[in-house]
């Protein structure tokens, strides 16, 4: 199904539902078998902290981790770092507002004039 819609080769998550409608040993059997993998109930919730943190680590890495300096009356600039990307560390404190943050690679170019320092990944 992957390669019909062009993303074979791309990332992937499996998530299963329905676990609370399955027994124990069939879901952690999937899990085994499929990585990555996480197993929810999207009925009763069971699961989505788990689903968020493997998305939150598939994404990661497939961000810039950058310093920005800011001028706080750059307001619509923050709220768009805030809005896109993830926002590890903000200062408020000084001249400009100062943030560590890991954006998409393709918004770069739009943070540029702010970027003071490309940071270690991790």
């Amino acid at each position: 199904m992957l390669n019909d819609i062009g993303a074979a080769g791309k990332p992937t998550l499996m998530v299963f539902n329905k676990i609370d409608k399955a027994e124990a040993q069939t879901v952690q059997r999937l899990l085994a078998l499929h990585h990555p993998s996480v197993a929810i109930s999207a009925q009763t919730g069971k699961g989505v902290p788990e689903l968020l943190d493997a998305l939150g680590a598939e994404l990661r890495p497939i961000r810039e981790f950058l310093s920005l300096n800011v001028p706080h009356h750059a307001s619509d600039v923050i709220a768009r770092l805030h809005s896109v990307a993830q926002v590890i560390e903000r200062d408020y404190d000084g001249d400009t507002a100062r943030f560590r943050a890991r954006i998409p690679p393709h918004l770069h170019a739009e943070f540029a004039p702010f970027i003071v320092e490309e940071l270690q990944k991790g």
